[in-house]
């Protein structure tokens, strides 16, 4: 009867190629609402600026798409554009800037897990809707990286790990098979 000899780096290949993508999707896990939340909010401005003939002003934000502001003239149109606005994955509310260097002249930001920005949504950690494809900052490369790394680095260890184990077990059984003593 022939034995099915298994491979020591198989298994370690396989855990290898999990914790890179489990260990490389957790900081895209927390960016995939940023991204689609940024693309609401930049859509939600764009219709009130269609509906209104103007941007919301940065005093009155983006609670413009909730509530009637204020300082709009009396007579202008105005219509409820959002029920709710949505907070980013740290609780935070989104930031609304009206910038002429901006594309559209208006952005979104969060201040991401931080929730600090000392470039008005241009940090590291930022996400924005004026850089990358609009509205989408995607997952940092130096992230990625870091995912990556973490998971090759464990898959190694429990290949290596997996292939000593079973190494060890067949010499034991080589040499138990040829033992005289048996």
């Amino acid at each position: 009867m022939k034995r099915r000899v298994r491979l020591p780096g198989r298994t370690g290949a396989s855990l290898s190629i999990f914790l890179t993508l489990v260990c490389g999707s957790r900081s895209f896990a927390r960016s995939q609402p940023v991204q689609d939340d940024l693309t609401a909010l930049h859509s939600a401005v764009e219709m009130y600026r269609r509906t209104t003939g103007e941007f919301p002003s940065v005093a009155d934000g983006l609670n413009s798409l909730v509530e009637r502001p204020r300082n709009l003239e009396t007579g202008k149109e105005w219509e409820r554009i959002m029920d709710r606005l949505p907070r980013d994955p740290w609780g935070r509310n989104y930031v609304y800037v009206l910038n002429d260097q901006i594309p559209p002249q208006f952005g979104v930001y969060s201040e991401g897990e931080d929730g600090l920005s000392a470039s008005f949504g241009n940090d590291p950690d930022d996400f924005n809707t004026w850089s990358s494809p609009r509205g989408n900052n995607k997952v940092r490369p130096a992230e990625m990286m870091l995912g990556l790394g973490v998971g090759m680095v464990g898959g190694l260890l429990i290949g290596f790990y997996s292939g000593a184990r079973m190494i060890r077990r067949r010499y034991r059984t080589i040499c138990l098979s040829n033992d005289p003593s048996r």
